[in-house]
């Protein structure tokens, strides 16, 4: 008896009517293909699963199978048997991204063959495969039938049963010499460094026992079971030049039958970035600064590709480069003007491949060089009064306005001033101006002593000013009444030691004339006054920006003299003095060596006697002040 062929196809299919026929997983996706399939026969099977949210791939361990397309709330696969025809089990595995096998099935394969039995001439042939008769087939003239068959995986033999023309029976085993067949599926990780595999029994049920690992480098740990048929063990490479390594899924040594993934060893990713500068500190106008750029890695695999450096410079330019070795430089263009700053800072990012990117950020101090000036920080003007104070700054600086190092500095001038105080860099001394009456501004000089540095500003003083001031002003009066006339005046005026000499106390005289006509009694009567007021006033002075201003007060008489003519009476004359009384307020102007003034007053002033009424009103006058 002998086997002339064997060979078989697989279809795995699984109907819409999900038939009865249908073999289903125990997992979460109820995977869902046939119960058998036969090779040689069945070409192209339909695998369904449900649609979860989490995306699945499957994967086989002979044949192939398609990309899932999704048909309503299921997914479907298309699987294609291998070109082998010997009896087997088809594995097929739901992966989830990180490679884990979510759910399974197992589908037995058969194989069709033809039996070739030597027996009796026209003798009638059946054969037993596992409870399965297939025949009867005649037998030839010369005893030879050949009888079609149908294996599944896991029959090894036979049982041929012949029958003679006289009805004798003869049954004998005949071994089929079937090939090992794969009872393991391998998925190695493509994200972390972990194979999953699959094992069952010949019967295709999960296997209790985990199948035996081996990888071509590297280390694999004790394999682990996860679920039902499902072990899971992890990798660990052992040279920093290893890119893939081949894992080996093996069943009870059936070495034919291994099953085998690729796992592709992940590069390793630096951990952080080592810059080394040329120097420890960049001196301004000391030229562009070089960077020697270092990468820490964790372990001994080998390092990720690098595809940039990117260094973003909160201070100046930046770029890096690689050398035709591998080795990063970068150079550093920094201004040799710091603009206040201390420190420079450089954001480093070294982008790798598949997204990955490591950051760090190098500092450099600031440093000026030698002092080539001192700025100096004077106040507005300064009231020359002996007591007005102010602040005055210093500051040594490089050529480029870079602020050096505090240093000691000494300073001469006509005002008073305290040592300098160092913040920092800068300097601060207290100012107390000098008392003055004469325009003078003064010139602050200041010294570093170090270096040899001058530094000179001009602090400008407003005198204090003179003591006496004459003025002489001219104007109109009126009363709105009888008076109204031009009139002249003249002061002679004073500072006062008090309030910082705001007040000035000045007597003020003048005149006026005012000529009045009228009738009485059918007569003309002319009446020609004079009056000439003698006042003591008191005024309080501010500096309005480029004015002075006043307001003030005063008191005195106020002599009226008078002189009557009619054609009656003839001429009479007469003086009254009266008591009077002025408020006032002014302002003026310097130019040149006194003032150009203007001036609003209300003189009240009312005499008796043969003349009587009103003698003073509003008054108001322009001149010149002289101060002496």
């Amino acid at each position: 008896m002998e086997i002339k062929a064997l060979a078989a196809a697989l279809v795995v299919a699984a109907s819409a009517s999900h038939a009865a026929a249908d073999r289903v997983s125990s997992g979460p996706l109820g995977l869902r293909g046939p119960d058998l399939i036969v090779l040689g026969k069945d070409t192209a099977i339909s695998v369904e699963l449900k649609a979860l949210v989490t995306p699945v791939r499957l994967v086989s361990n002979t044949g192939s199978i398609s990309s899932l397309t999704r048909q309503g709330d299921a997914l479907r696969a298309t699987f294609t048997p291998p070109a082998e025809r010997f009896p087997q089990l088809v594995l097929i595995a739901a992966v989830d991204d990180a490679g884990a096998i979510v759910d399974w099935i197992a589908i037995p394969m058969s194989g069709r063959a033809a039996v070739r039995v030597d027996t009796a001439p026209r003798a009638r042939v059946v054969v037993r495969v596992q409870g399965t008769e297939f025949g009867p087939v005649e037998a030839s003239a010369r005893g030879i039938a050949e009888v079609p068959i149908v294996v599944p995986p896991g029959v090894t033999q036979v049982t041929t049963i012949a029958t003679t023309a006289s009805g004798a029976v003869r049954e004998k085993l005949a071994p089929l010499g079937a090939r090992a067949y794969g009872k393991t599926l391998a998925v190695c990780s493509q994200r972390g460094e972990r194979v999953s595999v699959l094992a069952t029994t010949a019967a295709g049920t999960a296997s209790e026992r985990a199948p035996q690992l081996t990888a071509s480098s590297g280390a694999l740990g004790i394999p682990a079971a996860v679920g039902a048929g499902v072990f899971t063990a992890t990798f660990a490479p052992n040279s920093p030049a290893d890119e893939l390594a081949t894992i080996t899924s093996v069943i009870d040594g059936e070495s034919l039958a291994a099953a085998s993934c690729e796992l592709r060893i992940a590069a390793e990713a630096p951990t952080g970035i080592e810059v080394t500068p040329d120097r420890s500190e960049f001196v301004a106008g000391s030229g562009a600064m070089k960077l020697t750029i270092a990468l820490r890695y964790p372990g001994a695999r080998r390092p990720l590709p690098i595809d940039q450096i990117e260094i973003t410079a909160h201070v100046g330019t930046a770029r890096a480069t690689r050398s035709s070795t591998g080795a990063w430089t970068a150079t550093w263009l920094l201004p040799d003007r710091f603009a206040a700053r201390t420190k420079a800072r450089a954001q480093l990012r070294v982008r790798l491949r598949g997204g990955l990117s490591v950051e760090s950020e190098f500092v450099v101090p600031l440093v000026a060089a030698d002092p080539a000036a001192i700025e100096i920080m004077v106040p507005g003007p300064l009231r020359a009064n002996g007591e007005s104070t102010a602040v005055v700054g210093a500051r040594v600086v490089d050529r480029w306005g870079n602020l050096v190092g505090a240093r000691p500095l000494t300073a001469t001038s006509r005002g008073q001033m305290t040592a300098f105080v160092a913040t920092t860099g800068d300097a601060q001394a207290r100012y107390t101006a000098p008392h003055m009456r004469t325009a003078s501004d003064d010139v602050i000089e200041i010294r570093e002593p170090q270096s040899g540095i001058v530094g000179r500003a001009t602090l400008r003083l407003v005198p204090l000013p003179r003591r006496l001031q004459l003025s002489a002003r001219a104007g109109y009066v009126s009363n709105l009444g009888t008076i109204s006339a031009p009139l002249v005046t003249v002061t002679a005026g004073a500072r006062l030691p008090v309030l910082d000499e705001a007040l000035v106390a000045d007597v003020l005289t003048g005149g006026y004339t005012a000529t009045i006509e009228s009738s009485a009694m059918s007569e003309a009567v002319s009446l020609r006054l004079t009056t000439i007021p003698v006042l003591a006033r008191v005024a309080y002075h501010a500096a309005r920006g480029r004015f002075d201003v006043w307001g003030g007060a005063g008191a005195g008489v106020a002599i009226a003299r008078s002189r009557v003519t009619s054609a009656s009476a003839g001429i009479s004359n007469a003086t009254t003095t009266a008591p009077a009384a002025t408020v006032f307020a002014g302002a003026a102007r310097r130019t040149g060596p006194g003032w150009i003034l203007i001036e609003g007053a209300y003189l009240h002033a009312t005499i008796d006697g043969a003349i009587a009424g009103r003698v003073g009103g509003v008054v108001a006058t322009a001149g010149f002040a002289l101060d002496l």
